[in-house]
């Protein structure tokens, strides 16, 4: 049977159109995720930031410990409003303090490779366990914690700040 050449017309504009509609979904979808993932990391870099300038005020004045019970219940009530968990260890990288309500990690040592990475400073957000700290791989940042003493910088411990793919999702 012949068809129309109306009816192959409005099949080929028909398809144009689903193709094109799929084609701008699907980009739409990514750069969404995209933003939402950069939005993210900016999230947990200022987190990890002002955290670390907070805890360093407290060491510094107050002589708040990496083991203080408070400081821990102080992370927690940060990641309470940060949503992202918050990890404080000694310069060994044995975890001192957590947002951890149950203090699940305390105890638990960060590899020395993390250690290293969060040294240098720059607070980028990398995807790892951990050392199997967490249990399943989180966007990480970490960051030393400094102080000046007689005008020479002091480290004594380490900030890491992590946040679940899932929130990536949400």
């Amino acid at each position: 049977m012949k068809q129309s050449i109306y009816f192959r017309n409005f099949l080929d504009t028909a398809l144009i159109v689903l193709i094109s509609f799929t084609v701008l979904g699907g980009l739409s979808s990514v750069w969404n995720y995209r933003l939402m993932s950069s939005d993210t990391r900016a999230m947990i870099s200022s987190t990890l930031h002002e955290t670390a300038r907070y805890i360093a005020t407290l060491h510094m004045d107050h002589g708040v410990d990496v083991t203080d019970l408070n400081l821990s219940m102080q992370l927690a009530m940060l990641s309470g409003v940060s949503g992202f968990d918050l990890l404080i260890t000694d310069v060994h990288g044995v975890v001192g303090s957590c947002s951890d309500r149950d203090f699940g990690y305390v105890g638990q040592t960060v590899p020395q490779q993390a250690l290293d990475a969060a040294a240098v400073g720059s607070g980028a957000v990398t995807q790892t366990t951990l050392g199997n700290i967490f249990p399943e791989s989180r966007q990480v940042a970490g960051t030393p914690l400094i102080i000046n003493t007689q005008g020479e910088p002091h480290v004594f411990g380490y900030l890491f700040v992590s946040g679940d793919r899932t929130a990536l999702r949400q």
